[in-house]
């Protein structure tokens, strides 16, 4: 562990020491007594069963898992250092913040390059937490402790000043009322991709399919059979990533999204450390081919489907799109699972099968008000860019 500070977190913390203190958040100080903010210089300080406990408690997601963070920390894209927060009730540990310093980052560097009027010139590295691989960030508490995310967010800013970062922030946050007091609190935000869920809400795959709008459900039959009329078979378990790997970049050239964001180093680590969560969906021809993949995990009951991977010049011909997209659906009702995070892009095919589109936003800091105000406009440019349709690194992932 690298620190351990008592709350209320005392004073120094630079130009934007105390922006998410008790009175932002509309908390009295007496109501932080007693919560105790650890820093861990890696994921591995704090024993898996716990850290996935709180995490399933404060409703995470895979992309906070003690495995997922395990992976990014072994080879995860750029260069980087963890510094996650840990509060504790007295012995109990009751909330998470996932991040790392981040001194380079292909993701970041490309939404850099995304700016239109501003030239953004990142100054030092960036404290984020956690990461813009993911489909989700920020802090986790809880349920019953929410004071602690004041401790946490100025437990926060202080490990950004103590680490000497450039400027601070959360990648990939959902919409949550923490957007919003990010906002009133000085923070340059702007919403940079959308990530598609489908709630599973019917009790089988016939009640799923007469749901949905008489247009759209015959469409989608159709190019499900003219797949499957040609011997394509669509399953769902563990993708081999021998054969999965060509297709996503395949799929990520075609695309022209930088092939550096996903390294297979960090494929492979996800897929060690994921091993046991894994639930990913494949289609293949009769001749053993496989001709499409979606790379993803199931944490309690969300399932995340995180990457994709396509046989291109199969897409006429077989459909394989729809073939996978067909079986995450009935096989997460067949299953009992809550929810099925599709990922981001490609949202309008998502839509028609059921599912609706949630953004997420990047929220930044920096110590220096001209910096900040350069941030500021840095991500006018980006919600700009998002709302034109302009995708980011995330496009097929």
């Amino acid at each position: 562990m690298g620190c351990d500070v008592s709350s209320p977190i005392a004073g120094t913390i630079g130009p934007a020491a105390g922006v998410l203190g008790p009175q932002s958040w509309d908390q009295g100080p007496a109501s932080h007594q007693g919560y105790r903010v650890a820093t861990l210089d890696s994921v591995a300080d704090l024993e898996p069963q716990s850290w996935n406990r709180l995490v399933l408690a404060a409703q995470g997601s895979v992309f906070h898992s003690h495995q997922w963070l395990s992976a990014f920390e072994e080879a995860g894209p750029g260069t980087f250092q963890a510094a996650h927060l840990a509060a504790y009730d007295g012995p109990r540990l009751i909330g998470l913040c996932p991040a790392f310093l981040t001194h380079r980052c292909p993701r970041l560097e490309h939404l850099v390059s995304l700016a239109r009027s501003v030239r953004l010139e990142l100054g030092g590295p960036v404290l984020l937490a956690h990461n813009l691989a993911a489909l989700a960030g920020g802090f986790l508490v809880e349920p019953g402790h929410e004071a602690a995310i004041s401790v946490l967010a100025e437990a926060f800013e202080h490990e950004a000043a103590r680490l000497g970062a450039w400027a601070w922030g959360f990648a990939s946050l959902p919409e949550s009322p923490l957007v919003g007091r990010l906002i009133r609190s000085g923070y340059a935000v702007a919403q940079i991709s959308t990530t598609y869920r489908l709630e599973v809400r019917w009790p089988d795959a016939g009640s799923y399919w007469a749901d949905m709008d008489s247009r759209h459900r015959r469409r989608l039959l159709r190019e499900r059979r003219k797949g499957s009329g040609r011997g394509l078979r669509a399953w769902t378990g563990a993708a081999p990533s021998d054969a999965g790997l060509p297709l996503v970049r395949e799929l990520m050239t075609a695309h022209r999204t930088p092939l550096e964001i996903l390294p297979d180093a960090f494929l492979r680590a996800l897929d060690s450390h994921l091993g046991d969560l894994e639930r990913s969906v494949m289609a293949q021809t009769g001749d053993g081919r496989l001709r499409g993949v979606f790379k993803g995990w199931l944490f309690g009951d969300v399932w995340s489907v995180w990457i994709a991977g396509l046989d291109l010049e199969a897409l006429n011909r077989y459909e394989p799109y729809h073939a996978l997209m067909a079986e995450a659906a009935e096989s997460a009702i067949g299953a009992g699972i809550g929810v099925v995070d599709l990922g981001r892009s490609n949202g309008p095919i998502k839509q028609r099968y059921g599912a609706s589109g949630h953004p997420l936003y990047l929220a930044v800091r920096a110590h220096s008000p001209a910096d900040q105000a350069l941030l500021h406009a840095w991500c006018a440019d980006l919600e700009r860019a998002t709302l034109d349709g302009v995708e980011g690194p995330e496009r097929c992932c």
